[in-house]
């Protein structure tokens, strides 16, 4: 994984991914580092291709565009067990295929078994949560591991990928300048499932599927820190995350309650807090 996130600081284009993968191919040929790098440079190549099809006018153009990055995140799917397919619910979100999304979340986190997470490594680690459980099961161990392959790493995310992500993740994306902040963002991959669940209930207009799926949010965001609410600034996104969802279905209280715990943990200008403050204040003056 740590070779796969050198790419994030790659020039991108689909030109150059394209010649990297084939340098990885020629020199480190079918190594376990080369399948890995391979299969997280097709992912972010589907990136690409969605993102540019979301820039594309011409119809015909824009749905080879969008065919040719699900052929990429299918490539990619097995990089890991669980962020590999929060990109592919990107791609689906985009293309607004919600019944296949809201399938894949329904079976995801009706599911017990345990899977080793090892966050973003070399930058962030699994904190308290070395073992999780899509549904949230407290007392998962060893013994409920099905496939020791199993491995779950956090969704990574770039400057360019801000016209393919879901709102909440946009500003996060657009501030990833890599001089003064973040070359990349990470998000834990069972934080943004249960966000994208959210999401879709909000764009349908589910009210009461909406307000499961805040406080099924919620939830997930304190069962990922192990409950007990350390405050790592690895966390301020899922933060802004939660402030967001609170912040369109107009709870504007607990909104403002987790953009400044956000801020406590990672106060900083490229924190998109300080920004989804500025709008959440400008939205209540303009009420008043």
């Amino acid at each position: 994984m740590e070779v796969s996130l050198s790419i994030m600081y790659l020039p991108v284009s689909y030109e150059n991914l394209i010649k990297v993968m084939e340098e990885i191919g020629e020199e480190l040929k079918e190594t376990l580092m080369s399948t890995y790098a391979l299969k997280f440079l097709s992912i972010r190549l589907g990136m690409l291709l969605i993102a540019e099809a979301k820039h594309t006018a011409d119809r015909e153009k824009r749905q080879l565009l969008s065919s040719e990055a699900k052929g990429f995140f299918e490539i990619g799917f097995e990089h890991d067990v669980l962020a590999s397919c929060m990109y592919s619910l990107t791609y689906y979100y985009q293309t607004r295929n919600y019944s296949t999304i809201k399938k894949f979340l329904n079976e995801l986190f009706g599911r017990r078994l345990a899977i080793r997470y090892e966050g973003t490594p070399g930058l962030i680690d699994c904190g308290n949560r070395s073992l999780i459980s899509p549904d949230m099961y407290e007392g998962v161990s060893e013994k409920d591991i099905v496939n020791e392959n199993d491995i779950a790493f956090d969704a990574v995310f770039s400057c360019s990928d801000m016209l393919c992500v879901p709102p909440a993740m946009q500003l996060e994306c657009a501030l990833l300048d890599g001089h003064s902040n973040w070359c990349f963002c990470s998000i834990h991959p069972l934080v943004y499932a249960t966000y994208m669940q959210f999401q879709i209930a909000f764009n349908l207009g589910d009210i009461d599927e909406r307000n499961m799926s805040i406080d099924h949010l919620l939830k997930m965001i304190k069962y990922i820190e192990g409950g007990e609410s350390r405050g790592l600034v690895d966390y301020h996104r899922h933060y802004n995350i939660l402030g967001y969802c609170y912040f369109i279905i107009n709870d504007l209280k607990n909104a403002l309650k987790w953009f400044e715990k956000s801020l406590k943990i990672c106060p900083t200008s490229g924190n998109a807090a300080v920004y989804q403050l500025c709008i959440l204040i400008s939205n209540i003056t303009t009420i008043r």
